[in-house]
């Protein structure tokens, strides 16, 4: 046990299965972040620490360091306890860490002008504005805030809570229509550099 958490390990689709020592509604509760998950977020905000680039973060070197620190767990079960209790499944929290946990990987819209942007497919859902990959003038912030998507299950008597996505920034919401008109914010490429 580390942390509050205790690693299980065996044969699973998961890359991480912690038991946690914090309870959401009074039931035992898991954590879960499963195999591709991890491989995508490990290309895209677990870099290096080391590395200044756009939604990368540097407080953690992966997912592990990053839920056996106690303040993100605590804060995260708080916030599934409310999930369940709203009968939501599927959530997210933007968890204002204290210290710069990374670079965020968007901006605020107001502060780029049309020319300095394009448009992108965030995914096959999705579209937004992203600051042009040659516009160096503008970096990526510091940010100390972290946005870990997720949803919690119910399995019996425990509470499962499956991370989808971790990054570093702002919570963007969901991922669908012109996420950058709708939020008020520009993206940047993951190879756009953070400021130093």
């Amino acid at each position: 046990m580390r942390n509050g958490v205790r690693t299980l390990y065996g044969k699973s689709p998961f890359t991480m299965n912690l038991q946690l020592t914090q309870l959401v509604n009074d039931l035992p509760t898991q954590l879960v972040v499963r195999r591709g998950t991890k491989k995508r977020l490990d290309a895209t905000c677990f870099r290096g620490k080391e590395k200044a680039l756009a939604g990368n973060l540097s407080l953690w070197n992966d997912c592990f360091e990053l839920f056996a620190d106690p303040f993100v767990v605590e804060s995260l079960v708080i916030d599934a306890s409310e999930t369940v209790r709203t009968l939501y499944r599927s959530a997210s929290i933007c968890i204002n860490y204290g210290p710069s946990v990374g670079w965020s990987g968007t901006d605020q819209i107001e502060k780029y002008t049309d020319d300095s942007l394009e448009c992108f497919n965030l995914n096959e859902k999705s579209t937004g504005l992203r600051v042009l990959t040659g516009l160096t003038e503008f970096t990526a912030h510091h940010t100390n805030l972290v946005t870990i998507v997720y949803e919690v299950k119910q399995e019996g008597n425990v509470h499962i809570i499956i991370v989808h996505s971790v990054y570093p920034g702002e919570d963007v919401g969901e991922l669908y229509g012109n996420v950058s008109l709708r939020e008020s914010v520009v993206f940047f490429d993951l190879n756009h550099p953070g400021e130093k």
